[in-house]
This record gives C-alpha cells, structure tokens and sequence, in this order.
C-alpha cells in the first residue's frame, strides 16, 4: 500500500512585503493591450480576456471562500491600503487567469500569421511582468523607502500562499475544464484543423507563461517552490496518538494546516517547521502538472468556447489551408502532453481520503467555472449587439 503522504506535494509561495501593486499596474496594461485591439477592429482579444476575467475571477473567489488557497496575511496596496476579500480574489483572477489567456492569444495571433517578430512581444510582456513583481518585492523585503508611500504609510509583511496540488477537488476540477476546451475545439464543425493548429500555438504560449513563472521564482530567491508536510519532533515525543492525530489531519488536508508554517527562513534562530522542499521527483511531477494542465490545459476552453461561439475568429494568414492530417497531429500533440499527466494526477489524488466525494464536486465546479465564463461573454455578446441593433447569430 502506497503511503498517503505520497501525494502531499504543495506549492509554497512566499512575497516578501506581498502588496497587489504590481497586480494593479498589470490589469491596467492589460486593459490597454485590449483597447488597442478594440480600436483596431480586433474585438478577439476582447472576448478572450473576457471569458478569462468571468470564469477564473469566480475560480479564486470559490478558492478563497473554501481555504483551498489559503494566505497567512493579509495583502495590501503600496503604501499600506489594505486589500482583503474579495478584492484580492479579484486581481489575482484577472492577472493570473484573464491577463495569460491574452498574451496568449496574442502570441498564437502573430505566429499563426507569420509575424515572428510580433510573435515576441507577449513573451517580454511576461517577462517585464516578473520583473517588476521581483522589483517590488525587493523593494518591501529591504524596507520601502520614504519616496514610495502613497499614503504615508509603510508596508511590510511577509505573505506565504499555500495550495495543494493533488487535493481531489482540485484535480476534478481542472480534469474537467481541459476536456471541455477538447470538446469544444471537436465540436467546431468548419475549417478544424486551423483551430486546432491555432490553439497549439496559445497552448504554447500559456506553458511559457508559467513555466517562466515558475523558474523564476524558484531561481530568483526561492520563492516559489514545491515542499511536503513533516510532523514535528514535539509531536512525536508526546505519543503515537499525537502522531497519529497529526498525521490524519495532514492526509485530510485540513485548510487550517498551511497556517501554522512558522516562517523558518523569515526570521532569525527560528528553526523549526512544517515543510521541507520535495525531492527533485516530486517537485518535477508537481511543476509538470501545474504547466501543463493547471494553467496551459484548463485556459483551452478560454479560448475553444468563443470559438465555437464564433465571437472569436481566426486571422487571415495567406496561407494554404491547413490540412487534415496538421489537424490530426495537432490532436496528436494535446493527447501526449495533456493524458499522461492527468492520469498521474488522477491515481495521485485517489490516494487521499474522500477521494470520491472530493473529485466529484470538483468535476461539478470545473463546470460551474466554464459555464460561468461562457455566461459572462454570451451577455457581454447580447448586450453589445443590441446597443448596435445587429442580429445575434450562434451558429
């Protein structure tokens, strides 16, 4: 029998001084990326950042009011305005989830007709992206200086973000969001094989985005990484009941657990803690799952459902058409980056207790999340139209 700790890998995210100032100047970019779309008769990226902002401002809402995501601190604003819930849920939806959905499409945009170049600039928007949360960070972590209090008050706190990877209803729930956006992309009845060359080409630049997310804040201080839960010396020395209760509470990824990281590498000749770093096997299983389906599998359907909803449309390349066999490969493509992991993922949440009932509900909220983006945009869609007295066609 394989030892329920097996599957206890989560990611630990630590922001030294963790304000959403770099959040705020983010969604604001990111507002005028979709502006100039807009002004040049482009509504695709529109409706691409729209569907993200509807489903994933609602996923890290459901995250938050469940303790799946759990902070140790409150988050703030730079010079010291606190930013509780539900704004924080808020910005962290639309930078994490609508703000990736757009530079990928963007990227699939202009390599998908041929503008190479162009192609790079959602890339450096990624990468001046981390920058600047890297820059703010240090700002905080070293103290922030007297210029940059906006309201004459300093802001320091160390904030640690805390999920698991494997918890059953987490891995329902994106297991089902990505085979919606396959179902979706299945379901496009003309010019197939383009949609699907298209989408590998977002799916890409989805994998970059995180990837470059999680690299970085492994490399550049340590800051993000994937640990385990240990029981600590006083809990063994006080019985096998003590070390018994732990360990249920541990496999049952009690919410309140990620609470009581005592910040070890924070504070001086402060020693003693609840997680160590996984070995290279497990941090790799857990870094592969988060890049492959946690970000680049589940957005497939941010940009598959206005697809099929022909709000957004391919851009004319001049190229031949893409043929059956590009379409077949394509398909090809997402079968082995996407079904090999999710197996994994699957067999590894089924380790834990009440994996059914977890899993399920899981399945329902992946549901929940699609069809409360596809609302937002179809509304959007109506409203839009009706101010401009055009018919509203779905088919």
């Amino acid at each position: 029998m394989i030892d329920k700790f097996f599957n206890q890998l989560y990611s630990i995210r630590v922001m030294n001084g963790g304000f959403y100032t770099g959040e705020v100047i983010t969604t604001i970019l990111a507002i005028i990326i979709v502006a100039y779309f807009l002004k040049k008769g482009d509504r695709n990226a529109f409706w691409v950042f729209l569907f993200g902002c509807g489903a994933w401002i609602f996923a890290e809402i459901l995250l938050a009011a469940s303790g799946e995501r759990a902070l140790t601190a409150t988050m703030q604003l730079l010079g010291g305005i606190n930013v509780g819930f539900p704004v924080a849920p808020i910005l962290m939806g639309i930078v994490e989830g609508a703000v990736p959905a757009l530079l990928a499409y963007i990227f699939a945009k202009f390599l998908y007709t041929g503008e190479y170049k162009k192609a790079a600039l959602p890339l450096l928007f990624i990468v001046f992206y981390l920058f600047q949360e890297s820059v703010l960070g240090k700002i905080s972590a070293s103290g922030v200086p007297s210029w940059f209090y906006l309201t004459g008050l300093p802001v320091w706190n160390s904030v640690l973000s805390i999920r698991w990877y494997f918890r059953p209803a987490g891995v329902g729930a994106v297991l089902m969001m990505t085979l919606i956006g396959i179902v979706a992309l299945a379901m496009i009845s003309t010019r197939r094989p383009a949609h699907w060359k298209f989408t590998i080409y977002y799916y890409l630049g989805l994998a970059f985005y995180i990837a470059w997310v999680t690299w970085s804040a492994q490399s550049w201080g340590y800051t993000r990484f994937v640990a385990i839960p240990v029981i600590l010396g006083d809990t063994w020395a006080a019985g096998l009941n003590a070390v018994l209760l732990q360990y249920i509470l541990i496999t049952s990824g009690a919410p309140w657990i990620p609470l009581m990281f005592p910040y070890w590498f924070l504070i001086p000749g402060l020693t003693t803690f609840w997680w160590l770093p996984a070995s290279f096997g497990g941090a790799a299983t857990a870094y592969l799952f988060d890049i492959l389906i946690e970000v680049a599998g589940i957005y497939i359907p941010f940009l598959a459902i206005p697809f099929k909803l022909k709000l957004v449309k391919l851009p004319e390349n001049g190229e031949v058409e893409v043929s059956s066999r590009q379409g077949w490969l394509s398909l090809l493509f997402f079968f082995i980056v996407l079904v090999p992991i999710l197996i994994v993922a699957v067999w590894m949440s089924s380790l834990s207790n009440n994996f059914l009932t977890g899993f399920t509900q899981g399945l329902f909220n992946g549901i929940i999340v699609m069809a409360i983006g596809t609302i937002t945009v179809i509304v959007v869609q109506i409203i839009w139209r009706a101010t401009k007295g055009e018919p509203i066609k779905w088919w």
